[in-house]
């Protein structure tokens, strides 16, 4: 396993890269945003400069440098990954982050839906019972699309 570096200068939404990534058929083994902070659960953006980004007794600092990323694959995946992070845009959402603001809409929906349940007919009904079991297997699997 070897590790490659690339250098991002754009916001990263991490989850959807990671959908990118498999999308492409180039999931790496893991990734290090070295050269990122967070700002958000959903985005990181680059350093402006070169940060230590860990200390060790006795040893050089570790540094980074803005946009620093790095790739554990078996063998170099070239030119796809280059063209992938080209193209990430950082504004869009993943699979599971679309997932979850569906779901994080839709509760009070639901709710209100629940409390008037009397009135509603018989296919509402069902459609209200669909959607709970839809968030509870998301809520227990986020790999779950229900």
């Amino acid at each position: 396993m070897a590790t490659f570096v690339k250098f991002a200068n754009i916001d990263i939404n991490p989850d959807r890269l990671h959908d990118e990534l498999l999308l492409a058929g180039i999931e790496p083994e893991g990734i290090l945003f070295a050269g990122f902070h967070s700002i958000s659960k959903q985005l990181m953006e680059p350093f402006t400069e070169t940060e230590v980004i860990a200390t060790h007794t006795g040893l050089p600092d570790t540094t980074a440098d803005p946009g620093e990323l790095h790739f554990r694959y078996p063998s170099d995946p070239g030119t796809p990954l280059d063209t992938l992070l080209s193209a990430h845009d950082a504004t869009l959402l993943s699979r599971a982050q679309t997932n979850n603001k569906s779901d994080t809409d839709a509760v009070p929906i639901l709710i209100d839906k629940y409390q008037n349940w009397g009135t509603l007919s018989d296919s509402e009904k069902f459609d209200v019972l669909r959607a709970i079991v839809r968030l509870v297997a998301r809520h227990e699997d986020a790999s779950q699309d229900v």
